[in-house]
């Protein structure tokens, strides 16, 4: 739909923002929930006798429900109703976070695990699904970015507040009663977000019959630039999956001797970088009307601040900050991938190629968060106190090491693979309308 196709009343964009702002919660939550293991490593370690290749599956578990339900997802979003599917994922995450809290064996936190994956892996598509419909074209590089605020909000929210939570409470009782707020978040999202505006309501059946929903995957999959602005996703937020949501905590414990509440504020200013540099790259692509410079840009300032973290000399508080802001910053190139993504495919197949987008940025947890555990195990010397694994800085830089070498990579995949879609963008995409609008908000 272009800009004229909207209704241009405040109200109309008060109800569409409460929708999309709804949906995004969903997004919130759920990485409340993925991030939190990196603040519990050594409660989980310690009490449950789990080594660090235990730890890396047993997170991994959430990417291993998540990857392969994006494909699905995606296409349900397109053929089904965004409010219904939303609800219920978030109710399925909650539950798989009421497993975890129970959870007294490796198998019944990997169960946990899995159901969070399951539920959230309908989380960010649903939620960008949503703003195709609610928002005209020409918003969605930034508005992107503000949903990508959320996940760097609920990382936050999962980091230095959930440490503070499980020190006084301990980490059983805190995810539950953040499971039991995720059956709230479910019941609100079923009163009172809606599919579609009014006005989009005829137009809705002549999409979905015009969709053929294993025509618009082999559609998406047939695209060469699909599978490079995947392989550039997956990249792009590796760091995130590997370092700050899993073995970040411990490193920086172990390189700064800092406690976990202080390290978990440090991480917080990734999420922060990730979560500003986010809008700021859709804003910043759409004012240069450049994808491809803002792609590069985001993995330079990665392979800078990396390098910097784990190599560099020992940083003081402030400036280890800034660096992991810089480092937040770098992920941002996630959130403008799905503008590219969005602008190479019509509105009929849009959910299935945001879908198969962020099945590869998923895809780099199930990958990347047991290999990188296995390394650390590989170079762990056998040192233990109180029988918790402990890895020295070299072991880390060892280990990490992979993270610097897929920046190299991604460089070269937007360097001569990608290509520039900002016109497309710029064009918005025309969908046929039947009729004329109304303006209503039911």
């Amino acid at each position: 739909m272009t800009t004229e196709d909207f209704p241009k009343h405040w109200r109309y964009y008060v109800r569409a923002g409460l929708v999309c702002f709804l949906a995004s919660l969903f997004y919130l939550y759920d990485f409340v929930l993925q991030v939190a293991p990196s603040v519990i490593t050594n409660n989980l370690m310690g009490e449950l006798g789990l080594g660090a290749t235990g730890v890396g599956i047993m997170s991994a578990f959430f990417f291993y429900a998540y990857a392969p339900m994006q494909l699905p997802a995606g296409l349900s979003y397109d053929k089904f109703s965004p409010r219904f599917i939303l609800a219920t994922a978030t109710a399925i995450c909650a539950l798989g976070g009421l497993f975890f809290s129970l959870g007294d064996s490796l198998l019944m936190l990997c169960i946990g695990r899995f159901l969070t994956g399951a539920g959230a892996a309908f989380s960010f598509i649903g939620t960008l699904v949503l703003l195709t419909h609610w928002f005209p074209a020409r918003y969605f590089a930034i508005l992107a970015g503000i949903v990508q605020f959320m996940s760097a909000l609920g990382s936050i929210l999962g980091q230095a507040p959930l440490a503070n939570a499980v020190q006084s409470a301990g980490w059983r009782q805190a995810i539950f009663v953040i499971s039991c707020i995720g059956f709230v978040l479910a019941a609100l999202i079923i009163l009172i977000v809606r599919d579609y505006p009014a006005h989009h309501k005829r137009m809705v059946t002549a999409t979905k019959k015009a969709s053929q929903g294993v025509r618009g995957l082999v559609s998406v999959l047939k695209n060469s630039q699909s599978w490079a602005i995947g392989l550039y996703s997956l990249i792009v937020w590796t760091p995130a999956v590997v370092f700050a949501e899993l073995w970040g905590v411990p490193y920086l414990m172990q390189a700064y001797h800092y406690s976990a509440s202080t390290v978990s504020s440090v991480l917080m200013w990734y999420w922060l970088g990730m979560g500003t540099g986010s809008p700021l790259a859709g804003y910043i692509s759409n004012l240069f009307r450049t994808r491809k410079t803002v792609l590069s840009g985001c993995l330079i300032l990665g392979m800078a601040s990396i390098g910097m973290l784990l190599y560099g000399p020992l940083l003081s508080y402030f400036s280890l900050c800034v660096w992991m802001f810089v480092f937040g910053l770098a992920a941002a190139g996630q959130s403008l991938a799905f503008a590219v993504v969005q602008d190479g495919n019509s509105e009929e197949t849009v959910g299935t190629a945001i879908g198969l987008n962020n099945m590869f940025v998923v895809v780099s947890g199930a990958i990347f968060q047991p290999v990188a555990s296995m390394l650390l195990s590989f170079f762990w010397d056998g040192t233990r106190a109180e029988g918790v694994p402990v890895f020295s800085i070299q072991n880390y830089q060892m280990a990490l090491g992979v993270l610097p070498i897929i920046f190299v990579i991604g460089w070269l995949i937007v360097r001569y693979w990608l290509k520039e879609t900002f016109e497309t963008s710029a064009s918005e995409k025309k969908t046929v309308f039947l009729g004329e609008p109304e303006v209503s908000l039911d």
